[in-house]
């Protein structure tokens, strides 16, 4: 007999104990992104007995998890921690329902900021701006998030599963940069430059925030001949799609000097004929 997927939601102070699970949400959705934020969206009811955790000022804070089970224990999956920044609902609702909004922890690098004036260059032509000469990715977030922490910020709640010397895995940083930081930039567009410019990875576990050399074999795993999702069984509908508007069985190569070849494989459209592509 196969296996369910079971999820709950688990309540957190800011940056400190866990309060316990939230029993019987209205509702709730939540996604989980790789090397970028997600969200969640819960639909709760002040009425249900665990509402004690949500009665509290949103300035107070509030931490969610996710977490999964197929049956052996719950535990929580990477990128499902969220941090609560809002909420609506209806003052004549009898039942008293409220949606809660909520982003990924990793939200929380946005308000951490590139602010110490004492690192900028004084003159030339990145005059204003702070440099990182021949940096690779661990030594630059870290930087920056060790002097957010030391100014109290919201990095004061967060660890690192990685340092300047190797990655989350253990790898030594594979690549360096020498970048340029207006005063003010946050943290999570300098994060997002860094994946996108092909140096690192990222993703959160509940606190922690982990980086990998981009492509690493370490968030690659191949689990092709251990996972085998059968139609009708593990899958109860799936799209399909063909065409032989691209077949081709006889191919025309011409190169310089007006020299040219064909080739041909039998047996690729015999009902059409000989199709052939230069």
């Amino acid at each position: 007999m196969g296996k369910s997927l079971h999820a709950r939601l688990v309540a957190y102070r800011p940056f400190g104990a866990r309060i316990g699970v939230l029993a019987e949400p209205v509702s709730f959705s939540a996604s989980m992104l790789h090397d970028d934020d997600g969200a969640i969206s819960i639909e709760y009811s002040m009425l249900s007995g665990a509402a004690q955790a949500f009665d509290r000022e949103l300035t107070d804070g509030l931490e969610v998890a996710v977490e999964v089970s197929d049956g052996t224990g719950y535990r929580e999956p990477d990128n499902a921690r969220f941090v609560i920044t809002g909420r609506s609902g209806k003052t004549d609702d009898r039942t008293r329902t409220v949606t809660y909004s909520g982003q990924s922890i990793s939200w929380l690098l946005s308000k951490a900021e590139n602010n110490d004036s004492s690192h900028l260059l004084t003159d030339g032509d990145n005059k204003g701006k702070r440099p990182f000469y021949s940096a690779n990715p661990g030594t630059i977030l870290k930087t920056l998030l060790d002097e957010n922490k030391a100014r109290g910020g919201v990095a004061t709640g967060l660890t690192l599963g990685f340092d300047t010397a190797k990655d989350a895995g253990g790898a030594a940083w594979a690549r360096k940069y020498t970048l340029y930081y207006s005063l003010g930039t946050d943290l999570q567009t300098i994060l997002s430059s860094l994946v996108n410019g092909g140096g690192c990875d990222w993703r959160t576990s509940g606190r922690t925030l982990k980086m990998w050399n981009a492509d690493s074999t370490a968030l690659s795993r191949d689990l092709s001949k251990q996972v085998i999702l059968r139609l009708a069984r593990d899958i109860g509908e799936a799209p399909y799609e063909e065409s032989i508007s691209d077949l081709a069985s006889t191919i025309l190569v011409e190169g310089d000097n007006n020299s040219a070849f064909s080739h041909g494989q039998s047996g690729c459209s015999d009902a059409l004929g000989q199709v052939g592509i230069l």
